[in-house]
């Protein structure tokens, strides 16, 4: 049974809807997310930075508004990072950071969404990842910055 999760959220939370306006997709025309690497040109011997770019993927949009309002004043990428994020520490920090927030809930329960459901697509077949977070998406710099 296939689930219309816009028609959801907006029953379940219309004044989220009503003020995060850039919270709309529509799922019939997105796409997958897409794996591909970029050459490390910078490093020798060189080696490939793995991207799962979601852009126009069904989670796309709530990834992008529920990141709009973080910023960081110092940000690193030490090897490896993103992917040996462990998403339920992460999520327990994220839970402190967003205590306050009236929408704390949405927020955590999207974020575990996006850290599960991480479907790409990789030449013919479709892969999942299990650990950690993909670059390539808006979600995944202040995910790691907050951890």
């Amino acid at each position: 049974m296939a689930i219309n999760w816009h028609s959801r959220a907006a029953k379940l939370f219309p004044e989220l809807i009503r003020d995060l306006k850039t919270f709309t997709y529509n799922l019939e025309s997105t796409v997958s997310a897409r794996f591909y690497g970029m050459p490390k040109i910078h490093k020798s011997p060189m080696g490939l930075r793995p991207i799962v770019s979601s852009m126009n993927s069904p989670f796309h949009e709530f990834s992008r508004c529920s990141t709009s309002r973080v910023f960081f004043l110092v940000s690193w990428d030490p090897q490896a990072l993103y992917t040996s994020l462990p998403s339920d520490t992460c999520l327990l920090a994220i839970s402190w950071w967003v205590r306050d927030n009236n929408y704390r809930y949405i927020i955590l329960d999207g974020l575990k969404l996006l850290m599960t459901h991480n479907w790409f697509e990789f030449g013919d077949s479709f892969w999942c990842q299990t650990h950690g977070a993909a670059r390539g998406g808006p979600v995944a710099p202040p995910y790691a910055n907050l951890f």
